[in-house]
């Protein structure tokens, strides 16, 4: 009867309320066995049944109520973290001596609002009822407090020229902090420090005592300074034993949520002796990782791969022991049947599948609908049946999941129709390229045929897509493949457009050329010079006859670039001047016309004079 199965489903409110020991526990467990009386009793009334109903579901609305009360506590880690920084920056006191009463005045405020945001930040970290928003804004506060002390202490201004003698003392009288340090490592620091004292003692009271003197020489403030320095070099190798403790935040959280775990105790009055000795066997060993954990929490010398160690085997006990639990078995439990057997009943859709696969899966599903109805009549009878045993519910079980198994396979058979919406994309921004023509006047034969060869792939690549389009039936592949061949078509088609090449001018280069194969006269030339002219012209010769080759090819090539044209026209130049320079050893022959007039002219005289040295002398009256 139905008020029967909704007392049963209300029974549930025990287990949160027993886990979570509410003050109603007592009334509640007064409640249960009267509402398992009823139950039990075949007998029972329906105004009895409706009663013990009422009962249950008023206990649980006090559930309800209690358990909304619970609020978690804010993370406070991040806080104490900053307010850790803050406390550290604060006590890193800066030496005041020779700064300005101003720089010095807003450090000191600095100083007091970083006080005043600590102890604020420590009354969140205290009250346990603080919000996360209560505790992000004391951090925020700190944070910008220390942001200003810092700035502050940055901004502090000396009066005169000690600075460097007046830093290197106020460094090294800063306090250390060993906040967070192992013992072992504060009892090197300290014993350290103490070797050293001969060294750091003096030079500190040294460098004061010259501070102090208004009449120190610089000689006085230097030594001091080296003195100084000195110490500051024991301080730090000192400061560098320090250790800091390992961050034990993780392991603390670790603790809590295995103890939290280990707390929780589940009901094992009706589960299987072998699943219990599994969970005690986890609980013992999770307790045991605690007492280890624990153990090193409380070690301030404890090393951090020590606590990752114990976190580790605190997270391992804690997922075996939540395994154990999960594997807590109840006896003659229908859940796994009647789960089983919603999710046969549930409806499979084929909306957004293809033809072809729907078609396939009725065919699938009509070969198993008679084992299908069978199987359900079978679980719905042990469902309904209040004193079916075990085997009959893991009989029905196995057959309903024999047919789950087939429906599931019959589902397979379903594909989602695929997405198209890259494809109607990338075709319509192929189809717009394919749409811009370029003007192909004065391009190069061999780039234009480059250009109608990747538009007529385009115009395919948009073929295909659109038959890829029309088919309801087309696989996210088919698809896939379609948008691929478009992008690449577009890609292709951008770059051919790009790749259209003008002619080339090629004017210069003719002329140069035609001037190149001028013929030159030796006409009237001295033949010393022409000899010259020809070995001149014989030595460049291959480069001249190389310049001209390459230009006839140039000339006669349709498809050459600007840049090839532009490269012979300046072999031609070069070859130009390695021709001018042979012709300019051609020399003219001398015009001896006149001089064969001066000889003719003087003949008769040479021939007296000729006489008169080889005949009598004699004189002229």
């Amino acid at each position: 009867m139905p008020q029967f199965q909704l007392l049963v489903r209300h029974q549930t409110v025990f287990a949160p309320l027993n886990k979570h020991k509410l003050p109603i526990k007592r009334q509640l467990t007064k409640l249960r066995p009267k509402a398992q009386a009823v139950i039990a009793d075949e007998n029972a009334t329906e105004a009895q049944v409706s009663q013990a109903l009422q009962a249950v579901r008023d206990a649980q609305t006090k559930v309800d109520v209690a358990k909304a009360l619970l609020v978690n506590q804010a993370d406070k880690s991040a806080l104490e973290q900053a307010k850790q920084n803050l406390d550290t920056a604060i006590q890193a006191t800066p030496n005041l001596m020779n700064k300005t009463p101003q720089s010095i005045q807003a450090y000191e405020q600095a100083k007091a609002d970083a006080r005043a945001a600590v102890q604020a930040g420590q009354a969140v970290i205290t009250d346990l009822n603080a919000s996360p928003e209560v505790a992000e804004a004391a951090k925020t506060r700190i944070t910008q407090a220390q942001a200003d002390l810092e700035a502050a202490k940055n901004n502090l201004r000396d009066k005169a020229d000690k600075s460097s003698l007046v830093e290197a003392l106020a460094t090294i009288n800063q306090a250390v902090s060993t906040t967070n340090k192992t013992p072992n490592s504060i009892q090197a620091y300290q014993a350290r420090l103490k070797a050293q004292d001969g060294v750091i003692s003096p030079a500190k009271s040294k460098a004061a005592q010259v501070i102090a003197d208004e009449n120190a020489s610089r000689e006085q403030v230097e030594d001091a300074l080296r003195a100084v320095q000195a110490a500051q070099t024991q301080v730090n190798q000192a400061v560098g034993l320090l250790v800091n403790q390992a961050d034990k935040h993780l392991l603390s959280e670790a603790i809590n949520n295995s103890q939290v775990e280990v707390n929780k105790a589940p009901t094992l009055d009706d589960k299987t002796p072998k699943s219990v000795s599994a969970y005690e066997q986890a609980k013992a060993t999770a307790q045991a990782a605690l007492e280890v954990a624990k153990g090193v929490q409380a070690d301030p010398n404890a090393t951090q791969a020590q606590v990752q160690e114990a976190i580790n085997r605190l997270a391992s006990a804690k997922q075996a022991l939540e395994k154990a639990k999960s594997a807590l078995q109840v006896k003659g439990d229908k859940a796994g049947l009647r789960a089983a057997y919603e999710a046969l009943n549930s409806p499979i859709s084929t909306i957004g599948k293809t033809p072809r696969s729907i078609d396939a899966f009725r065919t699938q599903e009509s070969g198993y609908q008679s084992e299908l109805d069978a199987a359900k009549q079978a679980a719905q009878s042990v469902l309904a049946d209040e004193n079916a045993i075990a085997s009959q519910v893991a009989q029905a079980l196995e057959q309903v999941q024999a047919i789950q198994a087939k429906v599931n396979a019959a589902k397979t058979l379903l594909v989602d129709q695929a997405d198209k919406s890259a494809l109607t994309s990338e075709r319509t921004k192929l189809q717009n390229e394919v749409a811009k023509a370029p003007d192909l006047a004065n391009k190069t034969p061999q780039s234009i045929t480059t250009y109608e060869t990747t538009k007529a792939q385009a115009d395919a690549a948009l073929a295909k897509a659109l038959s890829v389009q029309n088919d309801l039936n087309a696989t996210p592949s088919q698809v896939q493949e379609a948008v691929n061949q478009l992008k690449a078509s577009h890609t292709a088609l951008t770059a051919a457009k790009a790749g259209l090449q003008t002619k080339a001018d090629k004017q210069a280069l003719i002329g140069a050329l035609n001037k190149l194969n001028e013929p030159i006269a030796t006409d009237g030339k001295t033949p010393a010079s022409i000899t010259a002219y020809r070995n001149s012209l014989t030595a460049n010769q291959s480069t001249i006859n190389q310049a001209k080759a390459q230009a006839q090819a140039m000339i006669a090539n349709e498809n050459a670039s600007q840049v090839q044209v532009n490269e012979a026209l300046q072999a031609i130049k070069s070859a130009q001047v390695k021709i001018d320079e042979a012709k300019n050893k051609l020399v003219d022959q001398a015009n001896k016309q006149a001089l064969q007039a001066s000889i003719a002219e003087a003949g008769p005289l040479v021939e007296i004079t000729i006489r008169l040295r080889v005949g009598k002398p004699f004189r002229l009256s």
